[in-house]
């Protein structure tokens, strides 16, 4: 948790923390601080607010732009600009001009997101190469204020952004249905590919990345804003289950395709050009397995998104044993049609307003915070009073009917009296029983099988979410909580 704090103190400094770790030697943290800080008066050189002088610089200066420091010797004048945002800290030199002066409102523009100047003009470029006008900025506050207030057709979005991690543009995207349909490529130093595909990105590149790369990023963004047919295979085995989804997804700007059998489902992948898939996971002559195994390393074949369409929850080892093709589709297990609907949408970057008027009444639903959330009841376990408080009037304000304990024995005791409870929200590190405990027990209840249970912990290590997962929830989140992933997470597992 004192980590993520500290990457948030340096965020709001325009700055960042670096990590070297080497099993059994230890670990080096770097901070790097900007050349040119925001503006703090006459007081340069010293911490605002006592006689100390600023954190020395050890190492120097490098490439970059940055001074690096050995140690995170912040103190005082780290925090000291806490109440300001780093939007209005851009510097003139630390932007690149763009298209906002002279672009009409109702033209259409690509919106790159990216703090890296040098990076952002490469991207700046390329648009100008294809003759596409272009918004630049470099953080996701002026970001979601430029996707108010012009006609987005694409976005290039770095996720390591001064003010707010670049999530927080993605999912803001795709939650809303006057921009669902904007296609978001992500570019990022980190290795999230699996991650931003599942959230809707239509296509990750890791950095350093090649011109053709990019080049194809473009063209990825520019097909998928067009007004071309979407097409649509949907493998299904049941003659009656294919014709209801066929009349539930029917529209002008889509064709759809059928197949019963893995086999048939094969030979279309290979002569068609297929924007989306719509799997049952049981197929006569194979499972949904097979399937996806042999799709996967036939030549020439080149998989697009697919969607497991079941009328149930999908098992720990189904979901475990299809996370193995996450590097090459993306799949959502979905058992509503609203939830179909929604994901169709989503991974053929369909604009709202054109879809039938049902269609348009079951995303509006589905999309309807107050609708989803009024009146179901969470259970909120955890031993901070604080994180009860602050948690518990969060989830009120949206509608629902919060049950609190201050550890998993207080929770057990209290589920016998909710009989109807929808969801649990439990810390992991508690006294008397910690979540862990807590998860199991629950779990050993038959009633609470399907129960939506999700994790919160203060650890950030990789083994943690494993562990949550084999003891038995649904999700894991860890602290400090991003409110908007809180919200889209309990959406999802709802409406489940």
């Amino acid at each position: 948790l004192g980590l993520s704090i500290s990457r948030e103190l340096a965020k709001l400094l325009g700055a960042k923390i670096d990590l070297i770790s080497r099993i059994g030697e230890g670990s080096t943290f770097t901070l790097y601080l900007p050349i040119r800080g925001p503006d703090r008066g006459t007081d340069r050189g010293t911490d605002r607010g006592t006689d100390q002088p600023a954190s020395k610089v050890t190492e120097g200066h490098n490439p970059n732009g940055h001074f690096r420091l050995s140690e995170a010797a912040s103190r005082k004048g780290l925090a000291s600009s806490h109440s300001s945002r780093r939007t209005s800290a851009i510097q003139a030199d630390e932007r690149i001009a763009d298209d906002r002066a002279t672009l009409a409102r109702d033209a259409a523009a690509i919106l790159i997101v990216e703090d890296d100047v040098h990076f952002a003009q490469i991207l700046a470029e390329l648009c100008r190469e294809k003759g596409m006008p272009y918004l630049a900025c470099p953080t996701v506050e002026e970001a979601l204020e430029l996707l108010t207030r012009y006609r987005v057709v694409g976005v290039l979005l770095d996720m390591n952004l001064p003010d707010h991690e670049g999530w927080l543009v993605l999912n803001r995207i795709k939650d809303e249905l006057d921009t669902l349909h904007i296609p978001v490529y992500v570019i990022s130093v980190e290795e999230k590919r699996h991650q931003a595909l599942h959230q809707g990105a239509i296509g990750f590149l890791q950095k350093p990345v090649s011109a053709e790369q990019l080049q194809e990023a473009y063209s990825t963004i520019h097909e998928a804003s067009g007004n071309h047919i979407k097409t649509i295979l949907v493998v299904e085995d049941d003659t009656a289950l294919r014709a209801a989804v066929r009349e539930l997804l029917h529209a002008d700007d889509v064709s759809i395709h059928e197949a019963s059998s893995g086999q048939q489902a094969l030979q279309t992948i290979r002569q068609e050009s297929i924007d989306l898939i719509i799997l049952d996971l049981g197929l006569p002559d194979m499972s949904g397995f097979e399937f996806l195994e042999q799709s996967g390393v036939r030549e020439g074949a080149k998989l697009p998104p697919v969607i497991v369409f079941t009328g149930r929850d999908l098992s720990r080892e189904e979901y475990e044993q299809l996370q193995r093709y996450s590097a090459k589709v993306v799949i959502k297990g979905v058992c509503s049609d609203e939830r179909l609907v929604n994901e169709v949408a989503l991974f053929l970057h369909r604009r709202v307003a054109t879809l039938p008027d049902r269609a348009q009444k079951m995303l509006a639903l589905l999309h309807d915070r107050d609708a989803l959330f009024t009146g179901k009841q969470v259970m909120l376990v955890d031993d901070d009073i604080r994180n009860i408080f602050s948690l518990s009037g969060l989830l009120e304000e949206r509608g629902f009917k919060v049950i609190t304990a201050k550890n998993g024995q207080e929770a057990l005791d209290k589920l016998a009296d909710h009989p109807t409870l929808d969801l649990l929200l439990t810390d992991i590190m508690m006294p008397v029983m910690d979540g862990y405990e807590l998860i199991v027990q629950v779990r050993k209840q038959e009633r609470y099988g399907r129960l939506p249970i999700l994790a919160l912990t203060a650890k950030a290590m990789k083994g943690d979410r494993d562990r949550c997962m084999q003891a038995g929830a649904s999700d894991y989140l860890s602290k400090p909580i991003d409110v908007n992933r809180l919200l889209s997470t309990l959406r999802v597992w709802l409406y489940r």
